[in-house]
């Protein structure tokens, strides 16, 4: 321990002759010695000084939930008998309101993912078609570059959804 860590009653009993030019490491001697003896501190404050010494505690607690902390729903009841169970029907709507917007949500992607797929599969088999029709009029080159540019972005679909599938099933697993 430094001599700053090590507080003794004459360290305490200077600092209180002396309070107007108290260094900021005489307050901290003062402040860990109240922690540690607060009895003690206030009596040599008391004997050696006509400073009167307040002694302030805060108390903070934190609670996190849907619902208030047990003790504060009481008090919610001795306001109103009514009031608890009020409390709980709003904290049950307001978890049935979120759960059917997570579905919704859940059906909505759904929905768009599917209509994904049909737009491409639309755009896949035109481009199919026309690669084809190119080529029956002699139009080989423009009509190949046309049938399998779709076919290799299908090909390229295929194998990164097969990738994200693997890799979420390893996740998992």
């Amino acid at each position: 321990m430094t001599e700053k860590e090590i507080i003794n009653n004459e360290d305490i009993e200077k600092s209180i002759n002396g309070l107007e030019s108290l260094t900021d490491d005489e307050i901290n001697i003062i402040s860990s010695s109240f922690m540690k003896n607060p009895k003690e501190v206030m009596e040599l404050i008391e004997e050696n000084s006509t400073l009167s010494v307040q002694h302030m505690e805060q108390m903070e607690q934190m609670f996190a939930g849907p619902l208030p902390h047990p003790d504060i729903l009481k008090g919610y009841g001795n306001i109103d008998s009514s009031f608890p169970d009020r409390i709980l029907k709003l904290a049950e709507k307001d978890q049935e309101h979120s759960i059917s917007m997570e579905q919704y949500a859940i059906e909505e992607n759904f929905k768009a993912n599917k209509r994904g797929t049909y737009a491409g599969l639309i755009v896949c088999v035109l481009a199919i078609f026309i690669g084809a029709f190119l080529i029956y009029n002699d139009k080989s080159v423009a009509g190949l570059v046309t049938l399998l540019t779709p076919l290799a972005g299908l090909i390229v679909v295929f194998i990164k959804s097969n990738k994200k599938d693997n890799s979420n099933y390893n996740k998992i697993n």
